[in-house]
């Protein structure tokens, strides 16, 4: 019920950030997507960067697993996309994950209050699922990262935790990244902190507003802001 309505309905999800991603994925980069849920991204992404390019989605779901592998064998992109069964984390091994039944596209390693289930209707399922740090990952692979998309339903301050090296060791490196502080109540930073560290190890910062632009920001008006952001970090 998270995406597949409005894709049968619209045709796309989330035009603005849709505009964006289209404006900044070029021929022949390399894409990691974090949270590939059934494809929508992982397949744009993947026409965008052509046949020279590569894409590695990593979706942790295994029902929305499978259907991500099929949207990426029917579009025709299994010569550019590598689809990873893996929560990408701080660290390697395995991690209790909860999958709701309904909305799958909010499934999350977090669990979810009484209330918030009861609201959508839904049921929880927990499940072990196996984890990666995209450091781990990514020491197997012979090209730098262009982009990192990240869209994990509130593990981003955990995933930023295990790409470290990656982090300090690429140049020009683009994270586009959903930004909600009601997701650090269960993690080991702040809001200020998660974007402080960005800040500290010279990425600039902006943000996709709903015209689909990325528009200069700072960590002051994220924190200021009621509403979910999504944030491009981008390296100087």
């Amino acid at each position: 019920l998270s995406l597949a309505p409005h894709l049968i309905c619209d045709g796309y999800w989330e035009m603005w950030i849709t505009q964006a991603i289209k404006s900044i994925i070029k021929e022949g980069m390399t894409v990691v997507e974090i949270g590939a849920n059934l494809g929508y991204y992982t397949t744009l992404i993947s026409s965008l960067v052509g046949p020279s390019g590569e894409v590695h989605a990593f979706e942790a779901n295994p029902r929305l697993y499978d259907i991500l592998s099929s949207n990426v064998n029917i579009n025709g992109f299994l010569d550019r996309t590598k689809v990873i069964n893996k929560a990408v984390y701080e660290r390697s091994g395995q991690l209790d994950f909860f999958a709701l039944q309904k909305h799958q596209g909010g499934s999350r390693v977090l669990p979810f209050s009484e209330e918030f289930v009861k609201f959508y209707n839904d049921q929880v399922v927990k499940i072990s699922v196996p984890t990666i740090t995209l450091d781990e990952y990514w020491r197997r692979q012979k090209k730098n990262i262009d982009i990192i998309k990240i869209d994990a339903e509130g593990s981003e301050p955990f995933i930023v935790l295990g790409m470290k090296e990656i982090i300090d060791s690429q140049e020009n490196l683009v994270l586009v990244c959903e930004f909600s502080k009601p997701f650090f109540e269960g993690s080991k930073k702040s809001p200020v902190e998660f974007l402080n560290f960005f800040e500290k190890r010279n990425f600039s910062l902006s943000k996709i507003n709903y015209l689909g632009q990325i528009i200069p920001t700072t960590v002051d008006e994220i924190i200021r802001s009621p509403h979910h952001e999504e944030l491009v970090f981008q390296k100087k």
